[in-house]
């Protein structure tokens, strides 16, 4: 269904529960609702092709089912934030399996940009879709002391 694939191209993400269609954007940027709102009513009044098309697994990337699978832009995204600080990361002490549990974090919190990068945490500034900022998480590395971490010594 056309109506579909332009909203995924756009940075729509699709979720079939029960019987309905849920849709989020999760796209870049600021959203055009000028450009959206016509394609979500062909697809309201349309709703039993959308459904069998999301279902039979034809629509590209982001369509879920009770799990979790993103869309590519969002993967690539995700990617990119943490080929940008690797390097960074791993000369203070990283290990490549923490950058790419981080990597797979992000996808839930984009948009966002990486922050400060320190060896006890790498910091997640999440924002809106027009580009504020939401506020900060901190992925934080357990292979090294944290100050908030009390180790009681063996008996």
């Amino acid at each position: 269904m056309q109506a579909v694939k332009e909203l995924q191209e756009y940075g729509y993400t699709f979720t079939v529960h029960d019987g309905k269609i849920h849709y989020k954007f999760m796209g870049p940027g600021k959203l055009d609702e000028s450009r959206v709102m016509p394609l979500l009513e062909q697809i309201r009044d349309n709703k039993a092709a959308a459904m069998s098309y999301l279902l039979a697994g034809q629509a590209k990337g982001p369509v879920r089912s009770n799990n979790i699978r993103f869309m590519p832009q969002v993967q690539e995204q995700a990617a990119a934030l943490v080929d940008a600080i690797r390097g960074k990361a791993l000369s203070l002490g990283w290990k490549p399996e923490q950058l790419d549990e981080l990597q797979h974090g992000l996808r839930i919190w984009l948009p966002c940009r990486i922050g400060t990068v320190t060896l006890q945490a790498i910091e997640i500034q999440t924002l809106y879709p027009d580009g504020k900022s939401r506020g900060s998480l901190h992925h934080y590395n357990m292979q090294t002391d944290q100050p908030w971490i009390k180790r009681m010594g063996a008996g």
